[in-house]
């Protein structure tokens, strides 16, 4: 089935100049592993999941497209990319099989849920 897998990088403070932090309050550096986000999120806006929730929960609240998927679950392979290595793990969004299924899947991700983002890598 397609699908976007996406890693997210977690938000840092800027390194920047007193006057320009209104402008950057967040900044998010190059994907590695080691500062890969695996947070579970809550729809819509990317809400972080309470530590306190249980497993059973965490997949009511969660649905697929914001829970961390590790590579085993997402039957994915890395990859070498242009800039990095890029573990086969992420948050999957399947597309169904049909295109017109998929456009809409793709724009309600984009659009109205803001599933991707600066802090996201799409593949």
């Amino acid at each position: 089935m397609p699908r976007l897998r996406q890693l997210r990088v977690k938000p840092e403070p800027c390194n920047v100049l007193d006057y320009m932090k209104p402008a950057f309050p967040v900044c998010y550096g190059a994907y590695s592993e080691k500062y890969e986000d695996k947070t579970p999120y809550n729809k819509p806006g990317w809400i972080p999941v309470k530590n306190s929730t249980k497993k059973d929960e965490l997949i009511q609240l969660c649905p697929k497209p914001w829970r961390y998927q590790n590579p085993g679950e997402t039957d994915a392979v890395p990859k070498w990319g242009q800039f990095s290595f890029y573990p086969g793990g992420g948050y999957v969004a399947d597309l169904g099989y049909e295109g017109k299924i998929g456009l809409m899947i793709t724009e309600m991700l984009q659009k109205i849920t803001g599933w991707t983002g600066n802090h996201a890598l799409l593949y």
